[in-house]
């Protein structure tokens, strides 16, 4: 049966698509649609507004195309991140890590929430469904095909005097960007809830790391960065962190 393809969005721009060249353009396109339990988590459940459950995403995405052969391993870690690029995936969202963030939210008493640098919202939008009170917000500098409406055109600085929130979330930054230490610098922030690989990964500055913070140990964060090596164990690269604007230099791991 041929494969249907139809579904498929390429948000390559003219521009992009110019700069690469054909062929590169269709070996893109090629190992996106390699990627295709990709999609099935994106049309099938974030595109209706539902949720996978954890063993769903690893099953069918990171053990299908586990590793077997280190010495060729980006061959298989493309088809996932190239879809990721395509549908403009960070991090993977299930039942369970929704529930353990937003446990983790009720946990530090936060009364008002916003989350900055939002992109599509998507993960406002499932908090919201758990029952935080969270505002997306986001400067729409980057282009994203798939942006909820309720994502306010706001960027990060006038987000945070418009709200002056006690907590903030910030979802994958941007490697060497700055939006949390101005977050954690602003006087009404007590916490940022903070998603994206460690001190030395492709998130955020190392600055960062300076702050007190503590690791919720999420179990259930999983990301397009994060393998799977030679069989059913996942080798995870993101966690969700809580900072505080205190310079102590302690770390803690949040109890459950």
């Amino acid at each position: 049966m041929k494969r249907k393809t139809s579904t498929l969005k390429f948000v390559l721009s003219d521009m992009e698509i110019r700069r690469i060249g054909d062929d590169v353009r269709l070996n893109f396109m090629k190992k996106a649609i390699d990627g295709s339990n990709v999609y099935t988590y994106w049309n099938d459940f974030i595109a209706k507004k539902e949720l996978p459950i954890y063993e769903w995403i690893v099953n069918n995405i990171f053990v299908k195309h586990a590793i077997t052969d280190y010495d060729n391993r980006h061959n298989t870690v493309d088809k996932i991140h190239y879809a990721c690029n395509v549908l403009e995936i960070y991090q993977f969202y299930s039942i369970e890590f929704i529930d353990h963030i937003a446990k983790t939210i009720n946990q530090l008493g936060a009364r008002r929430i916003i989350e900055i640098g939002a992109g599509d919202g998507f993960l406002s939008y499932f908090l919201k469904r758990s029952g935080i009170d969270i505002l997306p917000t986001d400067d729409y500098s980057r282009p994203c095909t798939n942006r909820l409406e309720s994502v306010e055109r706001l960027g990060h600085k006038d987000s945070l005097k418009k709200y002056d929130p006690d907590l903030v979330v910030i979802n994958w930054e941007e490697l060497d960007g700055t939006h949390s230490l101005d977050v954690l610098k602003y006087p009404s922030v007590e916490h940022l809830l903070w998603i994206g690989e460690d001190e030395y990964g492709c998130t955020g500055s190392r600055d960062l790391w300076q702050f007190d913070f503590e690791d919720t140990k999420n179990p259930y964060c999983i990301s397009r960065t994060d393998e799977c090596l030679f069989g059913d164990r996942v080798n995870k690269h993101t966690r969700v962190i809580i900072f505080r604007p205190e310079k102590n230099h302690t770390t803690k791991d949040i109890k459950f």
